[in-house]
């Protein structure tokens, strides 16, 4: 198709200068809040496999991550051509990804279900120790259909874990699971999308 005219050059140009100094403040945005993620995070709550997260930039390998701002403005003049030629963009932070892993290896490729659940919910348990230390308090932690991919051990660790630190909603279809926990929670019975009954641990007969 020939070398790029000056014409196509000033219109892209303008837009991707502005792309370095935010692209190169998101990485580093990101970069920081995955760190803090990761000093957080109890890698074998479910004593299963040892999870661990990793911030994984697209640019990994093409250059100084340490000097993102300069890296990201020389891959996008690179690729400047074939962003042209597919009509999307091909370079920035937006292809970067956080990268999971169970024992060394990524579990979206080779964790079954019940292992991506347990991974997510290790998260999402660092991620409240992290808004903790930012804003001193916990948020409310919700959670549907807790035993769809979690057996009886793993619930049970998973809520004494929570049950001095956020306020957890939890949902359940099975009221077996729900009756084991009357003493330590409030339960809601919900049905034909109402709520039929409740009780407390104050309820219960002395």
């Amino acid at each position: 198709r020939g070398g790029l005219g000056a014409a196509t050059r000033s219109l892209i140009e303008p837009w991707n200068a502005q792309l370095v100094p935010l692209g190169a403040a998101l990485h580093a945005a990101r970069v920081d809040y995955v760190t803090r993620l990761a000093s957080e995070i109890n890698p074998t709550l479910f004593n299963a496999e040892e999870v661990r997260v990793r911030y994984r930039s697209s640019l990994e390998e093409r250059g100084d991550l340490s000097d993102y701002a300069s890296l990201l403005r020389e891959r996008l003049e690179l690729r400047l051509p074939n962003e042209l030629a597919v009509g999307y963009s091909l370079v920035g932070p937006h292809r970067d990804d956080l990268e999971i892993l169970a024992d060394g290896r990524e579990i979206v490729r080779y964790g079954s279900s019940g292992q991506q659940r347990s991974a997510l919910l290790i998260l999402d348990l660092a991620q409240l120790n992290v808004y903790y230390k930012a804003f001193e308090e916990y948020p409310v932690f919700l959670i549907d259909d807790l035993d769809a991919e979690l057996d009886r051990t793993r619930i049970g660790i998973l809520l004494d874990y929570l049950a001095d630190r956020s306020q957890t909603i939890v949902s359940t279809s099975k009221r077996s699971l729900a009756d084991s926990y009357r003493d330590r929670a409030t339960l809601l019975e919900v049905d034909s999308g109402g709520v039929t009954g409740t009780m407390t641990p104050t309820d219960l007969p002395v």
